[in-house]
């Protein structure tokens, strides 16, 4: 498992957001991301990607805050139910998932439990998310998946 380190640029994503128990999550986020096709009166998205951010891990609650997204110009004109996140620049280390979409939990476990200890790294203080670029096929749940984990050097 060997990383690209590259520079994010800025992102304003917007999207649903959702809280899930750590154990209900691989059953739910699904769900989450079948709703989220089904938006409507969303702007113009900036290009044919779209976004798993994790917004917030509460390990004590054992919960995760996830956000179903797509990058945006701006806010303005939202709905009020939509959810918004600014993402700043941000070094990462980059990695390709192979596998489904459905395996992509053993590849975060990967990274958390033996690349990032080994790494030398410490987590940045913003998002990870997980990139669905335009290979993504949402029919066959293969391509195009990448995982964007903010890093800072120890």
């Amino acid at each position: 498992m060997t990383p690209t380190l590259q520079r994010g640029e800025a992102l304003l994503l917007a999207g649903i957001r959702q809280t899930h128990g750590f154990a209900e999550a691989p059953r739910d986020i699904p769900l989450q991301w079948q709703a989220f096709q089904q938006l409507t009166g969303m702007p113009p998205r900036r290009n044919g990607v779209n976004y798993g951010a994790v917004c917030a891990t509460n390990t004590r609650t054992q919960t995760i805050e996830y956000m179903c997204a797509m990058e945006v110009g701006d806010f303005t004109g939202l709905p009020a139910h939509i959810g918004r996140m600014r993402v700043p620049e941000q070094n990462y280390a980059v990695f390709t998932h192979h596998g489904h979409v459905s395996e992509i939990r053993d590849t975060w476990a990967a990274i958390w439990s033996s690349w990032l200890p080994a790494s030398g790294m410490t987590i940045a203080d913003t998002p990870d998310f997980e990139r669905y670029d335009e290979a993504f096929d949402p029919h066959t749940g293969r391509g195009g998946i990448s995982i964007w984990l903010p890093v800072a050097s120890v």
